[in-house]
């Protein structure tokens, strides 16, 4: 059985393996039904920026920590992840939180040269260092992008690409 539960979770397996590895504090840009509960249940810090209303309310019933609708302008984190809409924004989002963050996660991210790749400008040249994580089957959803750690040898129903 998969531990994917859907299209919408592809990130679960990277986002679990990252939770083993590290420890510290969590932003999460972009809230949702798999990786806020999943942040939350950690027991670690966690920001969620989420800046649609009826979406930031849903997240408060998960979420143990903070519900914002802006990317704080202080603070450092273990773990960034972005998986916020519009997807073209996700790299100023990004770009805005270099330097305060070990480990930053982009979900709908393909590998620049990948012909499913969306929005290919804004993750070419992909940031140093990055992997991706590919669900299989590709059914289960899009690739989601990692940097700041070397990746694991492999990962539950998906595959690593570098």
């Amino acid at each position: 059985m998969s531990s994917i539960p859907d299209g919408f979770g592809s990130h679960l397996p990277v986002l679990r393996w990252l939770l083993e590895v590290t420890d510290g504090p969590i932003l999460e840009v972009g809230g949702g039904k798999y990786s806020t509960p999943l942040f939350s249940q950690s027991g670690r810090e966690l920001v969620t920026v989420e800046e649609e209303p009826k979406w930031r309310d849903e997240m408060a019933l998960y979420h143990r920590g903070v519900v914002t609708d802006t990317i704080p302008t202080e603070g450092s984190y273990s773990i960034v992840f972005i998986d916020h809409e519009p997807e073209s924004i996700r790299r100023q989002a990004l770009d805005s939180l270099e330097g305060r963050y070990e480990v930053a996660v982009v979900h709908d991210v393909w590998k620049p040269g990948d012909a499913r790749q969306r929005y290919p400008g804004i993750w070419t040249p992909a940031p140093e260092g990055a992997w991706w994580f590919y669900p299989r089957p590709a059914v289960l959803g899009p690739p989601t992008m990692v940097f700041g750690i070397d990746p694991p040898e492999e990962l539950p129903d998906g595959r690593i690409v570098k």
